[in-house]
Order: C-alpha cells, then sequence, then structure tokens
C-alpha cells in the first residue's frame, strides 16, 4: 500500500499522461496544404522543376511544421491541379520554381489558431535567367469551432496557410507572360 502522501496521485498522473500523449505534434501534410480551386489566368505550356527549402521537420514536442519534402509535393501536386505549367519534372524543366519558406508565425495556445506564413518564390528559365521574384504573405486562421483538439487545429491552421501562399503564388505565375 501507498503511503497516506502518495495516494490519490493517479487520479492527477494518469490525466496528465493522456494530456501529454494528446498534445504531440501531428506535421503539415502535402494532402491539407493542396488547395481545390485555383485562381488561373493562363495556363503555360512550358515544364517546370521544382525545389523548396526553408521547411523543417515536426518534434513530437514542439509545434507542426512544415518539411521541404511535404511542401513540394503540395507544391507539385497544385501545379498539376491548376494546370499552370504543362508538366513538372524532377529536373531539367523549361523553369525551375524554387519557394523558400521565410517564417511561419504560429500562436502558442487560443480559440482561434491564427497561422501566418511567408515564402520567397523565383522563378528561372533553364538559363537561370530570373523571370519573377516575390515575397508572398499569407494567413489561415482555425476556430475551435472548427477543430476542438488544439494539435489538430495548429496544424490545419498551418497547412491552411501554406495552402493559400500556394493558391496566390501560382495565380500570379499564371499572370506572367512566359
Amino acid at each position: 500500500m501507498l503511503p497516506l502522501a502518495y495516494r490519490g496521485v493517479g487520479k492527477f498522473v494518469a490525466p496528465l499522461m493522456l494530456a501529454l500523449l494528446a498534445s504531440c505534434a501531428t506535421p503539415a501534410t502535402f494532402q491539407g496544404m493542396v488547395a481545390d480551386r485555383y485562381d488561373v489566368a493562363r495556363q503555360h505550356p512550358v515544364s517546370v522543376s521544382v525545389r523548396t527549402s526553408g521547411g523543417s521537420e515536426t518534434s513530437a514536442t514542439g509545434k507542426t511544421q512544415i518539411s521541404n519534402n511535404e511542401f513540394a509535393k503540395a507544391l507539385t501536386e497544385s501545379i498539376s491541379k491548376s494546370r499552370v505549367f504543362s508538366r513538372v519534372v524532377p529536373s531539367g524543366g523549361d523553369y525551375l520554381l524554387q519557394v523558400v519558406i521565410v517564417s511561419l508565425e504560429q500562436p502558442t495556445f487560443g480559440g482561434t489558431f491564427t497561422v501566418k506564413m511567408e515564402a520567397g518564390w523565383t522563378l528561372k528559365r533553364s538559363d537561370g535567367t530570373v523571370v519573377w521574384q516575390e515575397a508572398i504573405r499569407s494567413i489561415h486562421a482555425v476556430s475551435v469551432e472548427e477543430e476542438l483538439v488544439g494539435v489538430t487545429r495548429l496544424r490545419v491552421a498551418t497547412e491552411g496557410a501554406a495552402r493559400e501562399n500556394i493558391k496566390k503564388g501560382l495565380a500570379k505565375i499564371s499572370r506572367l507572360n512566359l
């Protein structure tokens, strides 16, 4: 039998452990960063290669992050769905699209999680000539009514900010004369 001082500790330890386990961060997924609709002015009949950087991996005890790999997959899928370019190739495309995640501002707690993202977009011809370069900012908010669990709410808000950034970037590229 436990000493009197330790009786009832289980009532507090078990819920605390469950809360800690339930609050493990989950990474942003490429599926959550791909939009359903795009504002495309023109579809360019050329190929593009995609490179992403500035992302980071999610640790179990940290906040949701966007990995370079998942962001590249989301960008590739978005280009394919929007048809801004005729096709995405692993390397040697007519153009190279480089997107660097510059900042990701995320809340620590609250009812509505608002995530702000800034990414630097650069489009180059295959000869290295810069055709277009711009910093794109996006924002996405998810309320407790939309998603009750905090870690999931943060992941969904982060994916939404990335999705909006991709939509804005592709819309701007579709307005270029390539």
